[in-house]
């Protein structure tokens, strides 16, 4: 009987002691863009990559044309930039306060969602990346 006392005791020790551990990912790990006071930046590592696009639902995107000009994607849109030539692509784009819908495209063709988003939606059939952008406190605001 004072075996299983101990026993008993041993489980709940140890249950409090993980209970109490949190299990944070690295600093780095983040999910989907990232807000900032300039706008939304889109990152993609895609290092087979010759150019990376961002098309979505935002005024002035239009998925990339194809809503405003029919079955053709404007190579001029959402391009996002690969300074360093490592397959770290990135954009700012400031938007507005919503919700949006959005994917990338490699190389002109290859449309895929945000790996790193794990927010997502069926729409017109394809898997989609959803962006919700919140409104950004302005200077004034943030000393409150």
């Amino acid at each position: 009987m004072n075996h299983l006392l101990h026993s008993g005791l041993r489980v709940l020790a140890l249950t409090a002691l993980l209970s109490s551990c949190s299990i944070a990912p690295p600093a780095e790990h983040r999910f989907g863009p990232l807000q900032t006071p300039s706008g939304i930046v889109f990152k993609l590592h895609a290092p087979a990559a010759t150019r990376v696009q961002v098309v979505g639902s935002w005024e002035g995107n239009a998925w990339g044309g194809i809503a405003e000009q029919g079955q053709w994607l404007d190579p001029n849109r959402g391009v996002l930039r690969d300074p360093e030539g490592d397959g770290d692509w990135t954009r700012t784009i400031p938007l507005l306060p919503g919700r949006y819908l959005y994917q990338f495209v490699i190389d002109g063709h290859l449309w895929i969602i945000d790996p790193e988003n794990p927010e997502r939606t069926r729409w017109h059939g394809a898997e989609t990346s959803i962006l919700v952008v919140r409104s950004f406190p302005t200077g004034e605001e943030q000393e409150r």
